[in-house]
């Protein structure tokens, strides 16, 4: 049944409700919480064997990667009460989008190729979007002598997306806060500007460097989420014209100076 259900949608993703993880096991739920990254790629390998013992004879060779989107956490948090003790833990929030991106390609496998012996290997991108570049090749023994072939690598779909608080939560007097989302494969294109949604992702804070050639970094970082799930509202349509007042308000303070709004957060 549930490959009959993917394969009619064309949709390889399973939408994991928290409220019936949590009531069907609580340390996994709070795991899952904690721990997003590695439960919920936990989940997809046992969901992709699952699927793999379902599938037809003639389609095992077929990859398919099933996509795990928790969603339906107890508590939706306030933009402006994500701090520190929030990075790195799967949340969720509510607003409006109000600017989305053309789609972004993202690597996720880079293929390197041996210069002296035309050896090739492909390396897998890391959980913080780091290729670990082979320094010896293990045919020739050469030191130094991989290329990267861009046309030989795996990439995958993504898209900023930027979400900001609806008009009726902004304390009065105050500048709409907003917030940086990225969106990958699947999620490219789910919602649009206008859409009011309940968002559930993982908060991410990386490093400012101080040069964009230099690994020396600050003590300021720059907060996003990766959005996992997108719940619209059916109050979209009718809040566009307030979001396109708030839009204008934020247009007005922008062109004051360029700052992009990202949030950061301070550690000492």
């Amino acid at each position: 049944l549930l490959h009959q259900v993917m394969q009619r949608q064309q949709d390889w993703c399973i939408n994991i409700d928290c409220a019936n993880v949590r009531s069907w096991s609580d340390p996994l739920y709070r795991n899952l919480i904690n721990y997003p990254s590695h439960v919920i790629a936990i989940m997809e390998e046992s969901l992709n064997e699952l699927l793999l013992t379902l599938l037809p004879l003639d389609q095992k060779d077929i990859q398919h990667h099933v996509q795990a989107r928790p969603f339906n956490l107890p508590e939706a948090k306030s933009m402006r009460a994500l701090g520190p003790e929030d990075i790195d833990k799967l949340i969720q929030i509510r607003g409006m989008i109000i600017r989305a991106s053309n789609i972004i390609p993202n690597m996720r496998a880079a293929f390197f190729k041996c210069s002296v012996c035309e050896h090739t290997q492909e390396v897998e991108v890391d959980l913080r979007d780091r290729i670990a570049e082979p320094n010896l090749c293990s045919v020739c023994q050469s030191r130094a002598s991989f290329s990267l072939i861009h046309s030989r690598c795996t990439f995958a779909d993504k898209q900023v997306v930027r979400l900001q608080e609806t008009p009726e939560t902004i304390p009065e007097g105050q500048t709409p806060q907003t917030v940086t989302l990225f969106a990958f494969d699947s999620m490219v294109d789910a919602v649009k500007p206008g859409d009011r949604v309940e968002l559930t992702g993982v908060f991410r804070a990386e490093p400012i460097r101080e040069r964009p050639n230099k690994r020396t970094v600050r003590a300021l970082y720059r907060t996003y989420i990766d959005a996992i799930h997108f719940n619209k509202s059916d109050h979209s349509t009718a809040g566009h014209q307030q979001q396109q007042q708030h839009q204008h308000q934020q247009g007005s303070t922008e062109s004051a100076g360029e700052y992009d709004g990202d949030d950061v957060v301070e550690t000492r």
